[in-house]
This record gives structure tokens, sequence and C-alpha cells, in this order.
């Protein structure tokens, strides 16, 4: 679909940018809003710098990094192009780097014992996950462990690991083993690690139960360390899945938004932000194997979903988004294409299958019963923890906002607005016929996410905490920003002046927010 002018004037989207990041500063700060629903689940708010001095400290750090961010989004939105690849790849090196140093920063910002501890509580304390308390003290044997699991998932846990499989824990005890096995690689953890933060881990560490070896630590720094880089490198896939319909300068800018999605400094290095890289990874391959025929994409995207479904069933959406993709396309098309499209679709899914046969025989571990156990188990979680459905559909989407940002929310909202009335304008068999695959790309792209994302928030699957585990969806909101004309594309007639003015603003409106939220939401309590 060709580019559209803006739906609204360009006078108008600044301050539709600053209203949002005002509005978003007004919440968190007020202590009479809650975040959640009073009773069932509610995120607590940090305090904010008690002086000037605790301020600066808080604060100077990300402003700089975030600055810096702004810098590079603007130079490359100049210098980023579709005949200079390698140009453009070291452009979105440097884009992950200074996203990761932007995580790394803002999250400075929250209060001084909350960001010493997070990272180590976050990975270390059952209450919080449990994968590595598991891998280090329980699991002596890890065929063992395997053999046994899906016994244990009978037992009916709801909550962190009776509803996952078993790869989080496997994760863990591989960082334990690398670390374990390189004296090297220990020594160059521990010296990047704050002395704070190795006082924080002493302190978390239970009473009755041995402290942890130094290689142990290091584990825990290692994996909090990779899974917020992950989130960081989700921009490399976006791009290219971006690219499949928009120009490379759309893409950049678009890319250039996903470190500021505040959610992700919020609850990093939880698993659910590492899980925003690989289903970013698995859409993209597996789009690009349907739009470009290429079945090493298929194959690959079976791959990264069946890793993906071994660490959590988070992926699962991600399926369904690729299925309704195909389905509108084989409506829309009807041809030959359909044929094609149901084919690679057919290789991602039997790659899927071949995995977990041979895994289950490998193993001992059947996989397609532990995944039936552990959404079992999920649906035990409401039966032992009061939810309202109908609160939880009015609070989800504010969440989600939140956890997003306004700004890039409000862009979302507005592309998604445009896409659907160009496409009911449009008709189907004139497009069909005339109009090149890829020009509908982005346009089934964003029915097929929305309608994905809407069926998630009806089915009441995340009745609280939908900030945290909605991460993995979060870059499917830059699709219809892309898409939708809430930010201009190249062909648009706007002047570009006022095209790269608009952008600027609501990047810069992200990174206000994201340091708001990320200095005064507590993802975790401890």
């Amino acid at each position: 679909m060709k580019g559209r002018p803006l739906n609204r004037s360009l006078a108008t989207r600044p301050a539709i940018c600053v209203l949002a990041a005002t509005v978003t500063v007004l919440v968190l700060a007020s202590d009479h809003i809650p975040l959640g629903v009073p009773g069932e689940w509610v995120w607590n708010r940090q305090s904010w710098p008690a002086d000037i001095f605790d301020a600066m400290e808080r604060f100077l750090p990300a402003a700089g990094i975030g600055g810096l961010l702004f810098g590079l989004a603007c130079f490359g939105s100049e210098w980023v192009s579709d005949d200079r690849r390698l140009r453009t790849g070291l452009l979105l090196i440097a884009l992950s780097v200074t996203g990761f140093g932007w995580m790394a920063a803002v999250q400075h910002s929250a209060a001084p014992a909350h960001r010493a501890a997070k990272p180590y509580f976050v990975l270390y304390d059952p209450a919080a996950s449990g994968y590595f308390f598991e891998a280090t003290f329980k699991m002596n044997s890890v065929d063992e462990f395997l053999r046994g699991y899906e016994a244990r998932m009978r037992e009916g846990e709801v909550l962190h690991i009776g509803t996952h499989p078993p790869g989080l824990f496997l994760l863990h005890r591989l960082a334990i083993r690398l670390c374990e096995a390189s004296p090297t690689l220990v020594h160059a953890l521990n010296a990047v690690e704050s002395r704070d933060a190795r006082q924080a881990i002493r302190q978390l560490e239970f009473p009755g139960v041995r402290p942890l070896e130094d290689h142990e630590i290091a584990a825990l720094h290692l994996v909090s360390t990779l899974t917020t880089l992950a989130a960081a490198l989700a921009v490399l896939p976006l791009f290219v899945l971006l690219r499949t319909f928009a120009d490379s300068r759309t893409a950049w800018n678009m890319c250039c938004l996903w470190p500021t999605v505040p959610a992700i400094s919020v609850f990093a290095p939880k698993s659910d932000v590492l899980f925003a890289f690989t289903t970013t990874v698995v859409l993209t391959l597996g789009v690009v194997s349907v739009v470009r025929r290429s079945a090493l994409a298929g194959i690959s995207a079976g791959v990264v979903l069946w890793l993906g479904l071994l660490l959590s069933l988070a992926h699962l959406p991600i399926v369904l988004v690729l299925v309704l993709f195909v389905l509108i396309r084989a409506w829309r098309f009807r041809d030959r294409r359909v044929k094609d499209d149901i084919r690679f679709a057919a290789i991602c899914a039997g790659t899927v299958l071949v995995a977990t046969a041979a895994w289950s025989a490998a193993t001992g571990c059947n996989l397609l019963r532990v995944w039936q156990l552990n959404l079992t188990n999920h649906a035990g979680f409401y039966e032992q923890y009061v939810r309202t459905w109908w609160k939880w559909l009015l609070v989800n989407p504010l969440e989600l906002g939140l956890g997003v940002g306004l700004p890039l929310t409000i862009a979302a909202v507005a592309g998604i607005v445009t896409v659907l009335r160009a496409a009911a304008r449009s008709d189907q068999k004139s497009a069909g016929e005339a109009a090149p695959a890829a020009d509908w790309t982005g346009t089934d792209l964003v029915v097929a996410s929305v309608s994905t994302i809407l069926l998630l928030w009806l089915s009441g699957k995340n009745q609280g905490e939908a900030a945290r585990l909605w991460c993995f969806l979060m870059p499917w909101l830059l699709i219809p920003v892309a898409v939708g004309g809430s930010m201009p594309r190249a062909e648009s007639p706007t002047p570009k002046r006022g095209r790269e003015a608009c952008w600027r603003w609501l990047l810069a409106a992200q990174l206000i927010c994201g340091l708001a939220t990320v200095s005064r939401v507590s993802g975790f309590s401890f």
C-alpha cells in the first residue's frame, strides 16, 4: 500500500506528543491513581528523588545516553539507504549498542536500593521466577530432570514453574556451566559488576541455603546482560520485517523507537523481555518465507519458534499471527500464491513437529504433553487468585499503553485506523489483480497482529501484569505506525522537514515517558 498523507495536521502532532508525555508523568506522579485493580493486582510506585543531587545522580546517565540515542536516530535517518547495505548494517549495530546503553542507563533512574538488587532478585528469588534457583540447587542431573518434568507438571503448580516448559531451566543451567568452565568469562563479568550489585545478591540469599559461588553469581550476571541485550537486538529482525513493505528510512525510524518502550526497561532482565526478541525473529522469518518464497526462512522460522516454545508458551500467539497473515493473503489474492503461501507455512509447522518429536525421543520428555499441562496449570491460576474479567478488560489496554509509551500507543492506534479505512475503501478484485503482493504485506500484517492482540485481550488470558506478560507483542505495534501513515512515509507529499520534525517529537516524547516510567514504577516488589 502506498504511503498516505498525515491524517492530522503537523501543527497538532507535536502537541499530541507533549500531551501524551505530560499525562504519563502526571499519572505516575499521583499516588491516588492505582496502576492496576486494587485488591487483585497493582504495580507499586517507587519514591521520587529526595533532592536535586539525588535527581542528578539518578537521571543524568539516562539523559546523556538518551541524547546519544536521539542523535544517532536523527543521523541514521539521513544516512540509512537501500543501496548501502554495509552502512545500513553498521548503523543498525550502532543502534543496538546504543539502545542497550539506554536500557541500562534508564534503569539507573530507579531508587538506588531497587536498581542494585533488581537484576539478581528477578533471576535468583523463586518468588520472581525460580529457574536459576532450581538449576543451581536442585538439578543434579539434566537427564533425570527432563525425564521427570511431565510428572512435575502434573503437580499443578500455577505460578512460574508449572506454567513453563523446561527451556528456561536449561538456559540457566547452561549459563552456570559456561561460567564454571571459563574463569576468564567470570573475571570479565566481575570486572563490569558494581560493588552494590555484589552486596545486593548477598543480602538476597536465602538463610539455610549455601552461598552462591563466584561462577554462579557470574552466571546470574551473564543471563541478566544477555536478556537485556537480546531486547536491544530486536531492532535487527524488526528492520528486516519492516523492509518487506516499507522503505529503509521508515524501517529505521520505527526501529529507533523500539528501545524507548518503557516496559522493556522496567521488567529487564525477566524472561518476558527476551521473548520480545524471539517472537520478532519468528515473525520476521515467517513473513519473509511467505513473501519471498524462501524455504530456508521457513525452516529457520520453525526452528526458532520451537526453541521459543521450549522457553515459554508466550510464543503461541505468534502462530496465530502467521496463520491469520496467510489466510488474509489467501482471501485477498485468490490465485496461485495461495498454494505457495500454504506450502511455506507447512514447512514452518513441519519443522516444529519434527523438532518436537526428536526432542521427546531423545530426552524422554513428552513436550506436547508438557505444553498441555502448562496451559491447564495456567488456567488454574485464576481458580486460586481472584480476578474480575470485566475490570481487566478495561485496565489491560491502559496498562499496555503505559507499558509501550502513550505517544507511541497513540501513533499505533492512528495507524491502525488509517489502515482499516484504506483497506475498506480498496477494491478487493482490482487490488488482487494489479497490486504486487509486497504492497499489501504491511496491511495484512497489521490486520493479523491487531486481530491477535484483540483476541488475547478478550480471552482474559492475562488478567493482571499485562505490561510485563505482553512484552512479546509490543514490537507489533510499530507495524501500524509504519504502515498507516500516522508516521509519514517517503512517498508522502508532506514536506521532508515536517515529516522529520514529527518523528523527532515522537522519539523525544517516548524517551521522556521511558525515563518517567522506569524511575517511578516498580515491576518487582522486594
